[in-house]
């Protein structure tokens, strides 16, 4: 019998237009509750409490995201469960979702950014060495994200870069806007 429910759940699921992937979830997780409540040799639906639920949820000590995941099928399950008649009322929703430790980046310490930095300027002279100590100080100095170090478009900014300063224009470049000439021949 709770394998009929659970297909008919399953079936409702795709009315109300589910994501394959939740719907993957569900079914995972309902059939290992049905292992579960057959282990336990319960032949009804209506007999199943709160208890018995919770030790489906901590059953073999499973990680966070698979108590998640277990928590939200059966909200979702006795919720159709109660919407169908079946049982009166949805004992699942009394399941508060586990919290989850947020994961902290990673940062590199002081010493190891400054053994970063050396290595490339010790690069410096070698074909895109440049290129990538100014990548690395860019991710590094200022924060910026891969994504906008790559969408970054020389042609796009009118910044040049002078390695050698006796190489500085002293007049009016063309392209270069006034205020910067002015700036430059200072």
């Amino acid at each position: 019998m709770l394998t009929k429910t659970i297909n008919d759940f399953l079936q409702y699921c795709n009315t109300c237009h589910f994501a394959e992937s939740s719907k993957l979830i569900f079914k995972k997780m309902l059939l290992d509750f049905k292992d579960f409540i057959t282990i336990k040799e319960l032949n009804n639906i209506e007999v199943i409490n709160y208890k018995i639920l919770s030790d489906f949820v901590t059953n073999k000590n499973p990680s966070v995201h698979i108590k998640k995941q277990r928590i939200w099928s059966l909200h979702k399950f006795f919720h159709y469960l109660t919407l169908s008649g079946a049982i009166p009322k949805n004992i699942a929703m009394q399941f508060p979702y586990p919290k989850m430790d947020k994961k902290e980046p990673a940062f590199f310490t002081v010493l190891e950014l400054e053994m970063i930095i050396e290595y490339f300027i010790n690069k410096l002279n070698s074909q895109n060495g440049l290129r990538n100590l100014i990548i690395v100080l860019l991710l590094s100095l200022l924060g910026l994200r891969l994504s906008s170090v790559v969408n970054i478009n020389i042609q796009d900014h009118f910044c040049p870069v002078f390695l050698n300063f006796q190489d500085m224009p002293c007049s009016t470049t063309p392209g270069m806007p006034d205020e910067a000439a002015q700036l430059h021949s200072t």
